[in-house]
C-alpha cells in the first residue's frame, strides 16, 4: 500500500486528484487542507482522510509523524502574492519544514506550473522557479504542470482568459508578440499527477504538457468553441507585462491580477522545452474547439 500526503487537497484541483487517487488500488491518502475560519474538514472517505494543518506554521507532532511514514509527499498547496520576494520565502518555507520529516528525500513531490523559469517576469512564476529548484537540491522532483483547461473552470488563469472570450465581444490578438501556451486538459492533467505521484523512480525536473501554441491560436480555438460576433481588438503584451512589474513592485492596487496576466503573456521556453516528458500518460495537443469540451 503506497502512502501518500496531498498538501492544498482543497483547492479544486486538489479534490480531483484526490478522486483520482481513490481509484487506485494501492494507495492511502492523508488529504491536507488550510485552516480556514468556517471552513469544514471533509468527513473521511474510503481509503483517504482529511485533515486541517496550517503549514504555515510548524507541523503538530502527528502531522509530523504522518509525513515521516508516507511514501510520497504530493505539494500542492501555495501561498501567491504579488511580491516576489513574500511569495518565495512563504512558498519554500513550507517546503522546507515538510521535507526535514522526511524519511526518503525522493518522496518530495512538488507540483509547479508552466509560468515558472530562472527569467520569469511575474512573482508567481518567480516563486514557484524557486520551489523547482529547492526541490531538486532536495533529491525531490518538480512537474512543470501546463495551463490545465476545465469544461467549467471554477477559478484560475484559464478561467480568466476563457471569461474573457466567451463574455466579452472582442477578438483580442496581441500584436508585438506571440507568447506561448502550454494547455493539458483536465482530464490529462490527472493522470499526469497521479502518475508523478505514484512513480518512486522520480527524481528531478519533468513536464506535464503536451506541443505549445502561441497564446493567439489559442485564443481562436477558444472562440471557435463559443461562436459569436467578435470585434478586433489588437494588444500589445510587451506594456501588459511591465505595468505588472510596476504595479507589483509598489504593491499597487490591482497587482494581484496583473501578476496573473503576466504569468500568461511570458514563458520560458527553454527552461520547459528541456525537462524531460513525465513517463507515462501522453497529453492530448490543443488542435482546435473541441479541446475546450
Amino acid at each position: 500500500m503506497r502512502r501518500i500526503v496531498i498538501t492544498g487537497a482543497g483547492s479544486p484541483v486538489g479534490r480531483k486528484v484526490v478522486a483520482r487517487l481513490q481509484r487506485e488500488a494501492e494507495v492511502e491518502i492523508e488529504a491536507w487542507v488550510s485552516t480556514r475560519p468556517g471552513q469544514a474538514v471533509p468527513a473521511p472517505m474510503a481509503r483517504c482522510n482529511w485533515r486541517a494543518v496550517d503549514l504555515q506554521q510548524a507541523l503538530p507532532a502527528e502531522a509530523a509523524a504522518i509525513v515521516a511514514r508516507c511514501d510520497t509527499l504530493l505539494h500542492l498547496a501555495w501561498v501567491r502574492s504579488p511580491d516576489a520576494s513574500n511569495a518565495i520565502a512563504v512558498n519554500t518555507s513550507m517546503i522546507r519544514s515538510l521535507a526535514q520529516h522526511l524519511r526518503d528525500a525522493g518522496a518530495l513531490r512538488v507540483v509547479s506550473s508552466v509560468s515558472s523559469g530562472p527569467r520569469a517576469r511575474s512573482a508567481y512564476g518567480r516563486a514557484k522557479y524557486a520551489a523547482n529548484q529547492l526541490a531538486v537540491e532536495m533529491g525531490g522532483a518538480a512537474l512543470l504542470l501546463g495551463l490545465i483547461v476545465e469544461a467549467h473552470p471554477d477559478t484560475g488563469p484559464f478561467k480568466m482568459l476563457e471569461g474573457f472570450v466567451r463574455k466579452l465581444p472582442v477578438r483580442i490578438r496581441f500584436i508585438d508578440r506571440n507568447p506561448n501556451i502550454y494547455p493539458v486538459r483536465e482530464g490529462d492533467a490527472m493522470e499526469l499527477l497521479t502518475a508523478f505521484a505514484t512513480d518512486h523512480e522520480l527524481r528531478g525536473l519533468y513536464r506535464g504538457f503536451s506541443s505549445p501554441l502561441g497564446i493567439n491560436r489559442f485564443l481562436a480555438a477558444i472562440e471557435a468553441a463559443y461562436p459569436r460576433s467578435r470585434m478586433p481588438l489588437p494588444m500589445f503584451a510587451t506594456p501588459l507585462q511591465a505595468v505588472a512589474g510596476f504595479a507589483s513592485r509598489l504593491r499597487l492596487p490591482g497587482s494581484a491580477i496583473l501578476d496573473k496576466v503576466a504569468t500568461i503573456l511570458h514563458k520560458d521556453d527553454d527552461y520547459l522545452l528541456s525537462a524531460p516528458s513525465l513517463p507515462g500518460p501522453a497529453p492530448a495537443r490543443c488542435e482546435g474547439a473541441s479541446f475546450f469540451m
